[in-house]
């Protein structure tokens, strides 16, 4: 699924107002059901913009540890405010 132009369309209909108040955006970062890589950076800039800032972007990353490269630079000069993770899922 195109994730990026879905979460476009949810912040779209909303009110100037409403998107303002928008605070917290949780997003993962590998999906484990369906399975599917996110686009998050992508995301994660699109609800900065959508909000002017003012919502702070937390990313799920517990499936994507061991599985994809995790750039925390990267994701941070995205416009991740937070990225977690558990090492018991892949590390054990």
């Amino acid at each position: 699924g195109d994730y990026t132009n879905a979460v476009h369309r949810t912040l779209q209909s909303l009110s100037a107002a409403e998107r303002l108040r928008v605070r917290l955006a949780l997003v993962d970062h590998y999906s484990s059901y369906p399975s599917v890589l996110v686009p998050m950076e992508k995301i994660a800039l699109l609800v900065k913009a959508e909000t002017h800032g003012k919502a702070l972007v937390f990313v799920d990353g517990a499936h994507a540890l061991g599985q994809v490269p995790i750039d925390l630079q990267q994701h941070h000069n995205s416009g991740v405010d937070f990225y977690v993770m558990g090492g018991h899922k892949w590390f054990m």
